[in-house]
């Protein structure tokens, strides 16, 4: 599985995803929640990313004593 990770700013990954940078913020919740999208936005307009070549699906685990 190639998985493709990065850090980009928001000019850059807006141009990576395809959207224009006023729409970058519903097209990476929309790729994020379809499961082939990890992200987080860091300070200064920078983006920490997770591309995953197939859908993934993330579960929360919770421990209790």
């Amino acid at each position: 599985m190639n998985i493709l990770k990065g850090r980009l700013t928001r000019t850059e990954i807006s141009r990576f995803v395809g959207v224009e940078e006023k729409d970058l913020e519903k097209s990476l919740n929309r790729l994020a929640d379809l499961g082939y999208l990890s992200y987080e936005k860091i300070k200064r307009g920078k983006y920490s990313f997770i591309l995953f070549p197939e859908k993934v699906e993330v579960r929360e685990l919770i421990l209790t004593k």
